[in-house]
């Protein structure tokens, strides 16, 4: 028999893993129920391939009559971001780059650098993310 976790005075049930229960319990949150299917290989498999200019720039134009469909045409499934994943290898290239400058080579003009790219690397990364 399955234990059962009660949310918000609400029984669903235990989860075989901690992923399932993080992904169960955000899940009842947002009104629906039982584990989300992340498929981590479909999310992440746009990344690599060619895109547009304009391809980028559609993905920062959003909220118009124009980019936003009616609730009946939106899909469920999972979208493939790939912009979000440049911006963070690239910050994160800088990030180490900087790093290696201000303690291998001992340049302390370098720390400012270090600071600011890495307070924004992961933010700035998933706000594309999200707005995507």
């Amino acid at each position: 028999m399955e234990q059962e976790e009660t949310v918000s005075n609400q029984k669903i049930p235990k989860p075989s893993s901690l992923w399932e229960s993080a992904t169960t319990v955000l899940n009842h949150y947002t009104g629906e129920s039982g584990p989300v299917n992340i498929n981590l290989k479909n999310l992440f498999s746009e990344v690599f391939k060619r895109h547009s200019q304009n391809e980028a720039e559609e993905i920062f134009i959003a909220g118009t009559a124009t980019t936003t469909p009616q609730v009946s045409k939106i899909s469920s499934e999972w979208g493939r971001p790939w912009l979000f994943s440049r911006i963070l290898i690239f910050f994160g290239l800088i990030f180490m780059l900087l790093v290696y400058i201000a303690t291998d080579m001992g340049n302390e003009y370098a720390i400012p650098g270090v600071i600011m790219t890495g307070a924004f690397t992961v933010p700035l990364s998933a706000l594309v993310f999200f707005s995507k």
